[in-house]
């Protein structure tokens, strides 16, 4: 009779079929993304409840408002109208780093995630010899078979190497700067010397990672780069999975 009265709209809510529901709404969130210009988004959690569904997202948006509309809309138009889209974590980047985000965005990693952190928040903590530095770590798991780089991006646009490639990362390794874990991932630390966001960018694939190709200077990011940047990556076979991660000063 329940069942009846809701004319089948409580039991899509709370039955057997939720975890569907769920599944549909990251699947129709991860179809629109690449259409929300200036943005590297991910989904970090799909709830469906009586009142709608409760999604929450991570990474950065040049226009953080544009983006929940379309992700709103293209929800609705799945069947599955949002109660709430959480952008809490979603950092404002500005239009010098569009170029960067969507022409690394052509090429981004579907698969397996290798790159990870514990945690989106580093503490500023007091250096004896320096200005005050978020100390923090990242785990990553480097590619069968392939070179990699990891590099740093700032929501000004500027690129940094962080890891040139394979070879260095060995060094590093060797050195005791990177620790390996049981697991098979390797804790990367790192400092940021500023309060706000930072991006990091795994780039696998073939070949070597000339810095003009993959960190030129944000004034020289025009459709020429852009252009050799898709041709390189797909004679490479390039992939690319970014996340951010935020420098406070809350203590």
């Amino acid at each position: 009779a329940a069942l009846a009265a809701f004319g089948g709209l409580g039991w899509l809510a709370f039955g057997p079929d939720r975890v569907d529901r769920d599944a549909l709404a990251r699947t129709t969130i991860n179809q629109t993304l690449p259409t929300v210009e200036c943005s590297w988004l991910k989904v970090v959690n799909v709830e469906s409840g009586e009142d709608g569904t409760m999604i929450q997202m991570t990474g950065v948006a040049g226009s953080p408002g544009n983006a929940q509309s379309k992700i709103s809309q293209a929800l609705t138009a799945a069947g599955l109208p949002a109660a709430a889209i959480n952008f809490t974590d979603v950092a404002l980047i500005r239009p010098a780093g569009c170029s960067a985000l969507e022409t690394y965005g052509k090429i981004r990693q579907t698969g397996p995630q290798q790159l990870s952190v514990t945690r989106r928040e580093f503490e500023r903590e007091a250096q004896a010899d320096g200005p005050p530095l978020a100390l923090a770590a990242l785990s990553v798991k480097p590619p069968d078979g392939k070179n990699f780089s990891l590099l740093g991006i700032e929501p000004n646009g500027n690129i940094d190497i962080i890891l040139a490639d394979r070879a260095a990362f060995d060094e590093a390794v060797a050195a005791d700067l990177v620790e390996k874990s049981p697991q098979g991932e390797y804790t990367v630390p790192f400092n940021m010397d500023h309060v706000g966001w930072s991006g990091l960018i795994l780039l696998t694939g073939d070949a070597a990672f000339e810095p003009a190709i993959v960190e030129p200077a944000v004034d020289a990011r025009g459709q020429d780069w852009q252009g050799n940047f898709v041709a390189t990556a797909s004679e490479r076979d390039w992939k690319a999975e970014m996340l951010w991660i935020r420098s406070v000063d809350k203590v």
